[in-house]
């Protein structure tokens, strides 16, 4: 894992290009067709998460992840409406690869791979809101 910052402005759609590798940081994660790709935004104790996006559907806000398969590349498009009510400032996000056909000892549910951990950090909407706020 090599972590991440992707950052954004509250309120507005961003699409978000990144590239997973494996633990070694040099090798690329090839994705599957059948693969899952996850996007979770969240605080420590919180009992929901802020945001939680899946390649296999589209928030009702319009999120979504994407990947090519055999790649490593993937697009998170965070949509403002799943910002909106979100307070500004740090949140810890996790991308996570759910494996097709992966059986961990005699589980038929997809093995889960955190491929990495990183921080969010949602804007106001403005940098006119941010100097306000300082």
């Amino acid at each position: 894992m090599s972590g991440f910052l992707l950052e954004q402005y509250r309120n507005r759609t961003f699409d978000h290009n990144m590239s997973l590798f494996g633990s070694d940081c040099s090798t690329d994660a090839n994705l599957s067709a059948t693969d899952r790709v996850v996007f979770h935004v969240y605080r420590q104790g919180a009992a929901t998460s802020a945001i939680n996006v899946t390649s296999s559907t589209v928030s009702a806000a319009g999120s979504t992840v994407t990947f090519t398969p055999g790649t490593n590349d993937i697009v998170v498009k965070i949509a403002q409406s799943d910002t909106s009510a979100l307070e500004t400032g740090a949140y810890e996000a996790e991308i996570i690869v759910l494996l097709d056909g992966d059986n961990v000892a005699g589980n038929t549910a997809r093995a889960m791979r955190v491929v990495d951990k990183g921080v969010f950090f949602l804007h106001p909407e403005s940098l006119a809101a941010m100097d306000t706020a300082i």
